[in-house]
């Protein structure tokens, strides 16, 4: 896999809650959400997952890094097709959007062996999921749909299919709901494993020990 193309860790959005997969975690990390969080296929309650996130890595200490973001079947409307469409605009995609009882969409269209599969998901629940991970201090390089993880009801989500899923290029190129100009621009400017927020506080503890160092030594040579 290329260098450019990759995420540390990865986490699949259901309906009931975000279970989260990284190389330090021995297993899989489920982090329930309500219906005061997440309802009817939309973040209803935007800070309230931000908190529920950001205490949850207080607690556990983990490290924010690199994203992957992936959405069950159930979270979006989808539909098969045989002949690929040509873009969204197609007469069949619309017809198909005009029947998601949502107005505000994110339509993708993603090939699949049989042709391709036409996805609309609910625009308030891809970029407030988006969001709060970014505020967390995540780099979310891709938000796509589960199945061109390898996740389906045959193969459930797993350490071992998550892993797989992130050696996958095509998750992050082919089959992302971001726009490639979006997700260039996330992948070039991908966080380092600690943030520079964190970094920061760490220079200054080590700048201030140094200044405490050399006072100690000034007053060691002055009172011999």
């Amino acid at each position: 896999m290329s260098d450019k193309y990759y995420a540390h860790s990865c986490v699949l959005v259901t309906r009931e809650s975000l279970v989260l997969y990284s190389p330090e975690l021995t297993e899989l990390v489920p982090i329930p959400m309500s219906n005061e969080i997440l309802l009817d296929l939309e973040v209803i309650n935007q800070p309230g997952l931000e908190r529920i996130i950001k205490n949850w890595l207080r607690k556990s200490q983990f490290v924010p890094q690199s994203l992957a973001i992936y959405f069950v079947a159930d979270t979006y409307f989808y539909q098969d097709v045989t002949q690929v469409p040509a873009s969204i605009e197609d007469p069949t995609v619309i017809s198909f959007v005009e029947t998601v009882p949502f107005t505000d969409l994110v339509t993708k269209i993603f090939p699949t062996s049989g042709g391709a599969r036409v996805i609309a998901i609910n625009r308030d629940l891809l970029q407030p999921m988006i969001s709060v991970f970014e505020k967390a201090g995540f780099s979310v390089v891709a938000a796509t749909p589960s199945f061109a993880a390898g996740i389906t009801s045959d193969n459930p989500f797993s350490p071992e299919v998550a892993k797989e899923s992130l050696d996958d290029e095509t998750v992050f190129t082919t089959y992302n709901f971001l726009e490639a100009k979006e997700a260039e621009e996330r992948l070039e400017s991908e966080k380092p494993f600690m943030s520079f927020k964190l970094n920061k506080k760490i220079i200054a503890m080590i700048a201030v020990f140094v200044v405490l160092i050399i006072i100690l030594i000034v007053m060691i040579v002055t009172m011999t």
